[in-house]
């Protein structure tokens, strides 16, 4: 060794892990370079991929994982390519951490840093390009995205309930609001629910004033991991009793224009809500500044009297973003709960009915027309002391491009 420089380390230190290679112009091996370009990706509720580029050095590769921070070599470990691993048998909606490792035959180099993924929510459905997928749950599902595709979401809300039948004929219940947007998916999850039909109050005959339809809840879709709304249709109101006056008109969910902004039906706005709903209409048949809508909750009818009788139910917590109004009071008449919405529409006072919910597609998204009709509004009593039908179930409907 005396003589040939080329026999020692380039650093000048001797270490176990640097051996010299006979074949390489006597170069010094060593571990390999850290992987590049790591990124992931949930797949499933309990799968996830890790993609990387391997370092040159490399000769081997894996993935070590775990829920807690600091990942090393004693966590969980699966193999991969040079490029990719796959991961199974995690657990639904948990973050995890993970580094990737380079091995070759003088050792392993990890990440510098932790990196995290996020499993899907159990139950998730993950979409492909070219899909069409159809939405009536009134409890809010989970939907992945293909990333890089063309997406459009049409909502359609809940028709409201309709009212009873007495001295004067029942109206039918609003019809749901509609909006649609359009976006670039990037891999997003999105939580999504179908508003419920405004329910209806009261017996036949014995106590007909009670006789009212509850409001229509809301369709929404929403950012799943962030809580951000992507497109609401707010809901129809919810028609009044008809006992010794005739029901006033009832209002019909929003509706969302192609190229336009915020829109709603009668949604009322309060200072506490979203700064981004820029319509202002008050709610139509808010008689009483009880009665109107607060954030996405539709209000909640009254009757003539002040005493406490609640039914006609709307979109209560089924109906997921915006729950229709309730029908209340129980002298002469109930007033109809208004639609939920991204601004609850407000609840009528005997005989108005309610008002319809807001519409709305937010900022950084194209509105576009919407393919869809709004849940039907039900029809009112048909018969002299007989009470209204509920309204229909809203829609939603996700078109992903090939």
């Amino acid at each position: 060794m005396v003589g040939r420089t080329t026999n020692f380390p380039t650093d000048g230190i001797w270490t176990l892990t640097e051996v010299r290679d006979e074949v390489a112009n006597d170069s010094w091996a060593s571990k390999p370079a850290a992987a590049s370009s790591v990124s992931s990706s949930a797949t499933g509720a309990t799968t996830a991929t890790v993609t990387y580029t391997a370092s040159s050095g490399a000769t081997s590769y894996k993935v070590y994982w775990s829920t807690s921070s600091s990942v090393d070599t004693s966590d969980n470990e699966v193999a991969g390519s040079s490029t990719t691993a796959n991961i199974t048998g995690l657990t639904a909606g948990t973050q995890y951490y993970f580094r990737v490792a380079m091995i070759n035959n003088i050792g392993t180099t990890l990440d510098a840093s932790d990196s995290t993924f996020t499993t899907y929510p159990s139950g998730t459905t993950v979409l492909a390009a070219g899909s069409t997928t159809n939405i009536t749950s009134t409890y809010y599902s989970y939907y992945a995205l293909p990333v890089g595709k063309t997406v459009e979401i049409h909502c359609a809300g809940g028709g409201g309930g309709g009212g009873g039948t007495w001295n004067n004929s029942g109206l039918a219940g609003g019809t749901g609001g509609v909006a649609a947007a359009s976006f670039t998916s990037s891999g997003e999850l999105l939580k999504v629910t179908a508003g419920n039909g405004g329910g209806v109050s009261g017996p036949n005959s014995a106590n007909a004033y009670a006789q009212a339809g509850g409001g229509g809840g809301a369709s929404a879709a929403l950012n799943g991991t962030t809580g951000a709304l992507i497109v609401v249709a707010g809901g129809g109101g919810g028609s009044s009793s008809a006992w010794n006056d005739a029901p006033t008109s009832v209002g019909v969910g929003g509706t969302c224009a192609t190229g336009a902004g915020p829109r709603s039906g009668n949604g009322t706005e309060f200072s506490s809500q979203l700064s981004a709903a820029t319509d202002t209409a008050a709610g139509v048949n808010s008689d009483n500044a009880n009665c109107n809508g607060v954030n996405t909750v539709g209000g909640t009818g009254a009757g003539s009297g002040g005493d406490s009788f609640t039914a006609g139910q709307g979109g209560t917590g089924a109906s997921g973003y915006g729950e229709g109004g309730y029908t209340f009071g129980t002298n002469y008449g109930t007033g109809g709960g208004g639609g939920g919405g991204y601004k609850g529409g407000g609840g009528g006072v005997y005989p108005s009915s309610g008002g319809g919910g807001s519409s709305y597609v937010p900022v950084g998204f194209t509105s576009i027309t919407c393919a869809l009709s709004g849940g039907v509004g039900g029809n009112g009593g048909s018969s002299y002391g007989a009470k209204g039908s509920a309204g229909t179930i809203g829609n939603v409907r996700i078109i992903i491009s090939a």
